[in-house]
């Protein structure tokens, strides 16, 4: 595995891109503070889109029970990495929170970028 920082001036253009590439695969989303161990608050669910709000990130998946989709907000996001197989297949996509929050994004299957 290899893990690569996403430069705060490419974020917005990197999630835009990510979200658009992957729109649709199955993904779980896990959030890590420093006082609680990683918890999933969206399991396996269709991605919707990665945007970028401010100093947010909006990570929208599957439908909520209101109809929508679901989103969740990282507030003050201080740092994005992916994490990549060693052959280049995105898995998964970690969010940093500057209040010391992590939020994970992990693809359910690697996608090679090419591939999609």
């Amino acid at each position: 595995m290899k893990t690569r920082e996403i430069p705060a001036a490419e974020r917005t253009s990197f999630l835009s891109s990510f979200g658009r590439l992957h729109a649709g695969a199955i993904v779980t989303v896990s959030v890590a503070t420093p006082q609680v161990h990683e918890t999933d608050v969206v399991i396996a669910q269709a991605l919707y889109g990665i945007s970028e709000e401010g100093d947010s990130v909006l990570v929208q998946t599957g439908k909520s029970t209101m109809g929508g989709p679901f989103i969740h907000r990282v507030a003050r996001t201080a740092s994005v990495q992916l994490e990549q197989t060693d052959e280049g297949a995105d898995c998964t996509l970690q969010i940093k929170s500057a209040n010391g929050a992590n939020t994970f994004v992990r693809l359910r299957s690697p996608v090679l970028p090419a591939s999609v």
